[in-house]
């Protein structure tokens, strides 16, 4: 696994390392598993190709913006006597209770974040909990750096970052009372997507099936278009956990479906495209 670990080490020796290391599976899940002799659509060509493509390119302060469950992985007995923190099955380190971080963009070309204890950035090496903390952020050239205020003074440090969009990881170099690192997961996401979507065609219908891989979908958008060059169209909404619908009353032609799971947060990528013909 090629990991990124470029960083710098400033005056207040806090060093934050955003690395491939331990990552979400969503982030090295290709967006479609092709199995042999199956037929691959443009669609799902592109989504593969786009996906290599952003892996490829530096982050931006935009993909930070959410919030962010983090997690620290202190170690030290003394984390034993902290209300909430468990030790990890390995016995080297300490689990802390999930704890927010959010991005949020400006709107006038700067973000700021908020923590909700400041043990996140790796800034409180005193008190086994701190206090929430905020300031500004921002990603460039894959180095991320942050101001966050602690009584009168203002802490700075930077960090590298790694491609995946859904998990990072903060790592101190102090280890006195600190996390020796964090791992932020994505929260708010839109669902996974349908898989083995199918056709079966009956006089003037179409009926379709597939998998339903999500249980925080509010429905499932079925897409059709009527050429191989045409524009995907929204033709009907199912409800949450559907995994059928039945086009019917269609005149002779040949369709293409795919299927899209969706939710307040965003709609998933699309299923495989299957064709069916109406004769």
């Amino acid at each position: 696994m090629l990991i990124k670990s470029s960083f710098l080490k400033l005056s207040f020796f806090i060093v934050i390392l955003l690395t491939a290391s331990l990552v979400s599976a969503a982030d090295f899940d290709i967006p479609h598993t092709l199995n042999s002799g199956e037929v691959v659509s443009a669609d799902q060509l592109n989504e593969i190709l786009q996906y290599i493509a952003d892996s490829q390119n530096f982050k931006t302060t935009a993909d930070m913006v959410g919030t962010w469950s983090c997690y620290g992985y202190p170690s030290g007995d003394y984390w034993s006597t902290i209300s909430g923190y468990t030790l990890e099955p390995d016995g080297l380190s300490y689990k802390s209770p999930g704890y927010a971080l959010t991005v949020t963009d400006d709107g006038d070309g700067t973000y700021s974040y908020t923590a909700e204890i400041d043990e996140i950035l790796g800034q409180n090496w005193d008190a086994p909990i701190g206090s929430s903390t905020s300031g500004d952020i921002q990603i460039k050239a894959n180095v991320i750096g942050y101001n966050t205020s602690s009584g009168s003074s203002t802490l700075y440090s930077h960090a590298s970052v790694w491609a995946g969009s859904t998990q990072f990881r903060i790592f101190s170099s102090r280890s006195y009372r600190v996390w020796n690192f964090t791992v932020c997961n994505k929260q708010n996401l839109p669902p996974n997507k349908a898989t083995s979507l199918s056709a079966a065609v009956s006089g003037s219908s179409i009926m379709l099936s597939w998998t339903d891989n999500s249980n925080d979908e509010t429905g499932f958008k079925v897409m059709r278009k009527s050429s191989v060059t045409g524009t995907w169209t929204n033709i009907a909404t199912q409800s949450a956990g559907a995994t059928s619908y039945v086009n019917s009353s269609l005149s002779a032609g040949t369709y293409w479906y795919r299927i899209v799971a969706t939710n307040g947060n965003g709609d998933s990528l699309g299923s495989n495209a299957v064709k069916a013909t109406v004769n």
